[in-house]
């Protein structure tokens, strides 16, 4: 535990395992109560992770990757093919990989307390 644990917070937890799952080092954290806009990871149907710019890509040691500049995304590998890892370069067209996955519906909407 640290000095400052207690004053950070994950940006978002649903990012952190994506990015955990993805081996990629995820120290990003925000001051509490700083509000910042919700980042948005899109999957794109038999693709890549998209992932509205700005955002740090760091490998395991915590050296950055260089982000492609001209821009408003990145597109990142998912189907392991890639020859430009972590980045996408379609290998996911010729390589079978198919990823459909959907969120429940109404997965992000606010819920209503239910009375008995």
């Amino acid at each position: 535990m640290t000095l400052y644990s207690g004053l950070l917070r994950p940006i978002n937890s649903a990012v952190l395992d994506i990015f955990r799952a993805l081996t990629w080092d995820v120290s990003y954290f925000v001051p509490c109560g700083v509000h910042m806009d919700e980042p948005i990871i899109r999957l794109r149907e038999n693709g890549p992770l998209v992932i509205q710019l700005p955002v740090k890509i760091v490998d395991h040691l915590g050296n950055e990757f260089v982000i492609p500049t001209g821009k408003p995304a990145v597109a990142l590998c998912r189907c392991g093919h890639s020859a430009n890892k972590p980045f996408c370069d379609g290998s996911h067209k010729t390589c079978g990989f198919l990823a459909a996955n959907l969120a429940p519906p109404n997965a992000g909407a606010p819920q209503t307390p239910t009375t008995p």
